[in-house]
């Protein structure tokens, strides 16, 4: 555990300041890879929909999200509650869970915030569920500490990629670290091939925000077209 913990630090220390360089030199976007890699980095918030009748999703794009041309047919309603990943200019980059899930901007004057409420690590334990084909499970090990077992595979292909892991969770308050990597075997293997990159390392961060779980993992936990990246409710 001490070493996931040494691993974990210096692993969320480098996202942090890799995701401050990404947002000075990218422009502002708002898609479900965005707000997936902003709630995991900076956090979400919880808002209520206040408007009266429907409040359209926009889209990204020249003179977006301000102009009509963006709008998308996408709506939540009042009393819908939606997660905001940040805020730009008045508007408001949302995901909500409805039938399917939907991301885009959203007028900030139509959203209330919800106070967040505390996360203890009891509140990561349980079964979640992106789609019927994605799933994270987390549980207590046997010496007490936090246990991930993921899983995915994409249905709609006729190949059926698939990817996941299973392992040790590293949980820091609302945010949580899984890592596959092994320094004696990683050494072992520098030694062999000396000169070689290693193996990547699967890893994959967490993040709670009201009743949700959102995932991200690196490339080595995936199959080919198939990621758990997403937003999971139990």
């Amino acid at each position: 555990m001490r070493r996931l913990v040494i691993i974990g630090t210096a692993f969320l220390a480098a996202l942090s300041m890799a995701a401050t360089a990404h947002a000075q030199a990218q422009p502002v976007h708002c898609d479900y890879g965005d707000f997936i890699e902003q709630a995991l980095t900076s956090g979400a918030e919880t808002y209520d929909v206040t408007v009266a009748g429907r409040a359209y999703f926009r889209r990204d794009g020249d003179g977006c999200p301000a102009s009509a041309v963006c709008q998308a047919k996408s709506y939540v309603i009042g009393k819908d509650r939606v997660l905001v990943g940040k805020i730009e200019n008045g508007w408001a980059c949302a995901w909500y869970g409805g039938t399917r899930q939907t991301v885009g901007w959203l007028r900030a004057t139509d959203l209330a915030k919800v106070a967040p409420a505390p996360t203890a690590k009891v509140d990561w334990l349980g079964d979640w569920s992106r789609d019927e084909d994605s799933t994270v499970s987390i549980t207590r090990d046997a010496h007490g500490g936090m246990h991930v077992k993921a899983f995915t595979v994409n249905m709609s292909r006729a190949s059926k990629p698939s990817g996941g892991f299973e392992g040790a969770l590293l949980v820091e308050g609302f945010s949580a670290l899984y890592s596959d990597f092994d320094p004696k075997a990683d050494a072992d293997y520098k030694a062999q091939f000396p000169g070689e990159p290693s193996p990547p390392d699967c890893s994959a961060r967490f993040r709670r925000v009201d009743r949700y779980l959102i995932v991200s993992e690196s490339e080595a936990c995936d199959g080919v077209g198939a990621s758990l990246q997403g937003v999971y409710a139990r």
